[in-house]
């Protein structure tokens, strides 16, 4: 059991890992965007510039740099007495597609689609720690480090909902000296559910028209000084419609003699660390299981060497005995997996209530790795019935006064 509860621990790490990196590859956006710059002899991208690129293998979609990112709408009217209510408002672009689930994904201004699991409230990190001059209340602090389920907006309740946004014109970019916070409102109605985990999205992430998106990201860079702006937007945004295709439009774009940067890059010492050590280590408890396992049923079967004289001496043959010694350790077996994989969903909730939930709200997949504890539980089985019956075979296959000389 202990084994085996190490052997679901690394597994998991392993797979979290594998699953969300793969995934946020394939369905983020950021994952697929690529920022494109003049060459360097040139201070702007032309009109031409922008038609070639456009014609780029794989490029689905381009556009400013402005649509890249979010804007925070707060939501008084969802306001609980834990949190304030805000949503990350994104632009849906031309080649972006969201999993509906109800409602309808094709939206007008004025209109927006959220997630089915729709929570518009902060979420702590575990270990966050609580400011000295923060008004909060220690309970308050500590409800923010878990999702209220309570508070979860059911799609019924939402959808054909029109709510009351409010956005600032804030940006730590701007000069604080000068900087005076200013409100803008406006209204949205709500006209469908789409599924996060086809995206990657929070919980808290709702898509607006493109048009709605800029009238909002236009005030709040109004403040900025001129040049600033201009610098920042210089370049463009391009979508990529798969991420394998990604070293293919790099390959492109230097040919073009164009700058380009990824908004995403892969960190590659974690992607070292959370793959290899994980495995390394399922392989070296595999090891300690079976050295369990050979030691355990060699000492067994030397032990029941006159069993097996009396059962061949009244008609059983090698491989009922054989057989019989398989299912009481499969038995034995069935057991310490089902009470392990019990005690490990009873922790993986634990731990995924209590100090995992912010990355939960943040999109990524926090799911109990069921094929990985399905393969090791078919591979452990199998070295189980592999060296249980070299063992028995071994012992069984001389005679029956042959077992009793050397018993004696």
């Amino acid at each position: 059991m202990i084994l085996l509860l190490a052997m679901f621990a690394s597994l998991t790490i392993m797979s979290l890992f594998v699953t969300n990196e793969l995934s946020s590859l394939n369905r983020k956006l950021s994952s697929r965007e690529i920022y494109v710059y003049p060459p360097l002899k040139k201070e702007v991208l032309t009109i031409e510039d922008l038609d070639i690129i456009k014609n780029i293998d794989h490029i689905d979609y381009v556009g400013g740099k402005i649509f890249s990112g979010s804007i925070e709408l707060y939501i008084d009217e969802l306001n609980k007495p834990f949190s304030e209510a805000s949503i990350n408002v994104t632009p849906l672009l031309d080649s972006v597609e969201p999993k509906m689930v109800k409602g309808s994904g094709n939206i007008n201004n004025g209109e927006m689609i959220c997630p089915v699991n729709f929570y518009p409230y902060e979420v702590y990190y575990f270990d966050d720690k609580k400011d000295e001059d923060s008004e909060e209340t220690d309970e308050v602090f500590e409800m923010k480090k878990k999702i209220i389920k309570s508070a979860l907006l059911n799609s019924k309740d939402f959808i054909g909902k029109t709510i009351a946004g409010k956005y600032s014109n804030y940006d730590y970019r701007i000069d604080y000296e000068t900087y005076k916070e200013e409100y803008n409102t406006k209204d949205f109605k709500i006209v469908g559910a789409y599924k996060e985990s086809y995206t990657m999205d929070s919980f808290n992430t709702c898509y607006v028209t493109k048009e709605d998106f800029f009238e909002m990201a236009s005030f709040q860079n109004q403040k900025k000084k001129e040049q600033e702006i201009n610098k920042e937007y210089s370049g463009i945004m391009v979508l990529i419609d798969d991420y394998k295709n990604m070293s293919s439009v790099h390959q492109e774009l230097n040919k073009l003699n164009y700058v380009y940067e990824d908004h995403q890059e892969v960190d590659k010492a974690d992607k070292l660390f959370f793959t290899y050590a994980p495995m390394f280590i399922t392989i070296i408890i595999v090891l300690i299981a079976i050295n369990i396992i050979y030691n355990f049923n060699s000492k067994k079967i030397k032990g029941r060497v006159s069993n097996y004289v009396l059962l061949k001496s009244i008609g059983y043959d090698n491989k009922t005995i054989t057989i019989n010694e398989i299912l009481e350790n499969v038995i034995c077996y069935l057991i310490s997996f089902i009470l392990s994989l019990i005690i490990f969903i009873i922790c993986f909730i634990y731990i995924k209530t209590n100090f995992i939930a912010s990355y939960v709200v943040l999109g990524y997949l926090i799911n109990i790795p069921i094929l990985a504890i399905i393969s090791i539980f078919i591979i452990v089985l199998c070295l189980l019935i592999i060296i249980n019956n070299k063992l028995v075979a071994k012992k069984i296959k001389r005679s029956v006064l042959e077992m009793m000389r050397n018993e004696i």
